[in-house]
């Protein structure tokens, strides 16, 4: 028995004709069904929210219900196909119902022969297959859904003696929800089996889910369900604690096995820095399909574009990068992975250090802080306080009289959600000894023939959540231009 998680591949093997090797002779006997936790109603026979009257419900349907699927498909081998309907009323979080829908010839139409209601109260979320797992040849019913607390859920159905001894009628065998996974567990049948001449083995049930306490993240407990016959149910078996280790040390053979590009992958994301402990927090911000590297202390940021990676080791990349704003700085990190969270940077000072990856939910916030340039702001020439300091722009170049100061070096727009104009100041040596971060507001007002252009500039530090002020007051700088020049330059 093989044991792998792969695509809903039984309900296309479903056909409309009777004969129930058209179940099981499409089978590969390697295969496991798994049953996603959102997977839509596949196959040929059913159709979602559509209205193709072949998938017409055959039966009038309550106002007070929604119709989420309808699938043809024949359940007791005769000439004519059973419709079963995936029901929900349309007021929220009500449970969805299975419907069998049957043809009478006494009335000389379709009625409703079995309702069941299911765990499920998550429309979208809600589909059904079909599949011998009893292996009598006969069609079980697989409901898989969603509950209001995000469990999965899973009922199966199994043909029974209808109390009043018409119609198709149904028992459940098996209801269960999880946090986490349910999959049917397939083996290989004979081919007896195959020919119709015997019957086959039953199938597992089996959930995957993370215990209670888990030592690691990647913790799962794995429960297998038997079909026992004597009390005509699923019961519950085995419990295997699967190790967070073991997958952990999987992924980790997977990834050494794997090419540069996977390296780049798997660094995607922030990173914070563990070891050595810094006074202020330092972040690296890894985006492969943006080919750019990002390092954030609470004083600095550098962005570098990501140039080429190197597999130097098993479990080692070199990655190469220049400098976005200072192009003759490059740099070149030692990237060694130490563990599915954990890497180390070697010989990159002051970035050198054991990093750990920060989870989802606080990247979400530290991607608010990733730059992006700014195309809408373009500053050119001079621009005056209102006590008559100089501010002025040259390309990537500017000078600036700032607090009984005079600097000059290189500067940059970018936004954060709000623009930002960083100062790089330059020393007489070439070397950059400072970054001054400011928030910009700019506006353009056209009077007559000037125009007025403005720019309101608050000190303060970004951070991994953002621009934060440092509480020194707004500066404001103007800049007059006749419009005659202004068309002339353009």
């Amino acid at each position: 028995m093989k044991l792998t998680f792969a695509a809903f591949a039984i309900l296309a093997a479903i056909s409309c004709t009777p004969a129930p090797r058209s179940v099981a002779s499409l089978q590969d006997p390697s295969e496991r069904i798994t049953i996603p936790a959102s997977a839509p109603a596949s196959g040929s026979q059913a159709l979602i929210g559509g209205v193709d009257k072949l998938f017409k419900p055959r039966v009038p349907i309550s106002q007070d219900d929604s119709v989420i699927a309808v699938y043809n498909v024949n359940l007791d081998l005769d000439a004519s196909e059973e419709q079963i309907l995936l029901l929900t009323r349309v007021k929220a979080e009500s449970p969805v119902r299975i419907a069998v829908v049957v043809y009478d010839s006494i009335i000389a139409g379709y009625t409703i022969s079995y309702e069941q209601e299911t765990g499920s109260t998550n429309r979208s979320a809600s589909s059904l297959t079909f599949v011998d797992l009893i292996g009598d040849h006969s069609v079980e019913i697989v409901c898989i859904g969603k509950n209001t607390g995000g469990e999965q859920t899973i009922e199966v159905l199994r043909r029974s003696v209808s109390p009043t001894g018409f119609g198709l009628y149904y028992e459940s065998i098996f209801s269960h929800e999880v946090d986490g996974t349910a999959a049917i567990e397939t083996v290989a049948r004979s081919e007896a089996y195959r020919e119709g001449f015997s019957n086959g083995a039953s199938f597992a049930i089996v959930t995957l889910a993370p215990p209670e306490v888990p030592e690691s993240l990647l913790d799962l407990i794995r429960v297998r369900y038997y079909w026992r016959f004597a009390e005509r149910r699923y019961v519950r078996g085995q419990e295997e604690l699967i190790s967070g280790k073991a997958i952990e040390q999987l992924q980790l053979q997977e990834l050494f096995r794997s090419g540069a590009e996977s390296f780049e992958e798997f660094l995607r994301g922030a990173w914070f820095l563990e070891s050595p402990a810094l006074k202020e927090p330092v972040y690296l911000f890894y985006e492969p399909n943006g080919r750019r590297f990002t390092y954030y202390s609470k004083n600095i940021q550098e962005v570098y574009v990501w140039g080429v990676t190197y597999k130097t080791l098993v479990n080692q990349v070199e990655l190469t990068g220049v400098n976005k704003l200072i192009p003759y700085i490059r740099k070149n990190l030692y990237v060694r992975v130490d563990g599915i969270d954990s890497i180390r940077l070697i010989g990159a000072n002051p970035w050198s250090g054991i990093y750990r990856r920060i989870d989802v939910l606080q990247q979400a916030g530290y991607e608010q802080a990733v730059p992006e340039e700014s195309g809408e702001i373009s500053l050119e020439g001079v621009f005056l306080s209102d006590i008559g300091e100089r501010l002025f722009f040259a390309g990537d170049e500017f000078e600036l009289e700032w607090s009984k100061r005079s600097i000059s070096g290189l500067y940059s727009l970018y936004s954060i959600g709000t623009p930002i104009l960083e100062l790089k100041i330059r020393e007489k040596t070439g070397v950059i000894s400072e970054n001054l971060r400011f928030r910009l507001e700019y506006d353009e007002i056209l009077r007559d023939d000037r125009l007025y252009r403005t720019l309101y500039i608050e000190p303060g530090v970004v951070g991994v959540y953002g621009f934060e002020s440092t509480g020194e007051p707004v500066t404001r700088y103007e800049q007059i231009v006749r419009v005659e020049a202004v068309r002339q330059g353009d």
